[in-house]
């Protein structure tokens, strides 16, 4: 699914989605430099049972493309 531009601290709206995993691909843009997360695959991983619920992505301080965001699922 593709999100509007969001900014530091800013939240979308919900999305209904058909299925959906505890983690997700995500690439972003920050300061003009493009990062990701990219999950390998999603052998032996359930999918998330119906609910809303939240991606929050954080980013640390590296400049490395696949090592500054994490993700971690908020169950709203």
């Amino acid at each position: 699914m593709d999100y509007e531009n969001l900014g530091s601290g800013e939240l979308s709206a919900y999305q209904l989605v058909a299925k959906a995993y505890s983690y997700a691909f995500v690439e972003l843009e920050i300061d003009g430099e493009t990062y990701t997360i990219q999950p390998i695959d999603y052998v032996g991983e359930s999918t998330l049972s119906s609910g809303y619920y939240t991606y929050q992505i954080d980013a640390n301080d590296t400049t490395e493309q696949y090592d500054r965001l994490s993700i971690s699922l908020v169950e709203d």
